[in-house]
């Protein structure tokens, strides 16, 4: 009898903790392995998902410690379940460590700097939002949330004069400018579909004409706001394959590199300037304004005809977007290389 008692509380000790560990655990991973299965076959289809597509880098790090602990309890199941949470999760991430950065570009290429903000509309500061684009000294500059406010500070500070040539829309939170150093021809505003003002223009560029496209999508927060956002994007990808030129697109995107339209992006043949500069880890919000984790919503994407130099975020001064700062090459035509 002392045997059978002895043996069955050593029995009780190793067995309750396990199945402790595995009920924890399993309540954790299962709810992540069910989100990574909606990616792969319902990706971004509702708002729910929509969300868990934002956050993807931070939504399914508990799995590592449920794993490690799986696996030093010897919970084979639990081990099981969370290793393929986290091989999923890893192969989300891979594309924005592993993607290399681009070659230095040819000899004779010419250098556009793209500069790229969401400057809020209630921005307290807006005079030193325009003296951070004075600094940068883009080429392109694309404005999100532009207000007629905002359009004096630049001007005010001498933005005008650098990139004389502009079409803009001040209205609040869909107010939308696009500054160039080149002159422009068929500059214009067009309807993303539901009233969102996108803007466009050609511009000439190492001798190449180019097309300049800036955006500034609606946030999918609600159903409604998702259904604009999925219209947004049709409208943006039907003008993308209608372009014969090669195009610089950039803004707000309110779109993370885990959602679907990030790569119908790519299979559109546009090329991310973060990833093509190796730093596809880059973030751009909340920028210190909230307490949700750091993601990139703003983006510069480029067709394959360009290659990134080099990229970075500045400060975005009193905004929750910190602006997206690109220099980006575009090789001399054939027959026009300088010796």
């Amino acid at each position: 009898m002392t045997r059978f008692v002895a043996g069955y509380l050593r029995f009780s000790a190793l067995w309750l903790p396990r199945m402790l560990i595995t009920l924890a655990g399993m309540a954790v991973v299962l709810p992540l392995a069910a989100a990574a299965l909606a990616r792969l076959f319902a990706h971004d289809e509702n708002m729910p998902l929509v969300w868990l597509d934002t956050f993807t880098f931070w939504l399914y790090t508990p799995a590592y410690p449920v794993l490690a602990v799986a696996l030093l309890f010897r919970v084979r199941i639990l081990s099981a379940v969370s290793l393929a949470v986290v091989l999923a999760h890893l192969t989300f991430i891979a594309p924005d460590y592993l993607a290399g950065a681009d070659e230095p570009p040819p000899e004779g290429s010419t250098l556009v700097r793209v500069y790229a903000a969401n400057i809020l509309v209630s921005n307290p500061d807006l005079d030193a939002m325009a003296s951070a684009v004075i600094a940068a000294d883009p080429d392109l500059l694309m404005i999100a949330e532009f207000s007629t406010a905002a359009g004096e500070a630049l001007a005010n500070a001498g933005v005008e004069e650098r990139l004389p040539y502009q079409v803009t829309y001040p209205d609040g939170h869909v107010g939308i400018a696009l500054y160039s150093r080149y002159p422009m021809t068929d500059a214009h505003i067009w309807d993303a579909g539901d009233g969102t003002p996108f803007t466009q223009a050609r511009v000439e560029i190492g001798g190449r004409e180019v097309t300049v496209i800036g955006v500034h999508t609606t946030a999918p927060i609600s159903r409604g706001d998702k259904h604009e956002w999925d219209l947004q994007f049709e409208a943006l990808l039907g003008v993308i394959n209608s372009v014969k030129t090669p195009l610089i697109i950039g803004g707000d995107f309110n779109m993370t590199q885990h959602h679907k339209w990030y790569g119908s992006l790519e299979d559109a043949g546009l090329r991310n300037a973060h990833r093509a500069c190796g730093r596809g880890n880059a973030t751009t919000w909340p920028n210190g304004q909230s307490r949700l984790p750091s993601i990139r919503l703003d983006h510069v994407w480029m067709s394959d005809s360009f290659s990134c130099v080099d990229i970075r975020e500045g400060a975005g001064l009193g905004s929750d977007h910190k602006p997206v700062i690109a220099t980006i090459a575009l090789p001399p035509l054939q027959g026009t290389a300088t010796d």
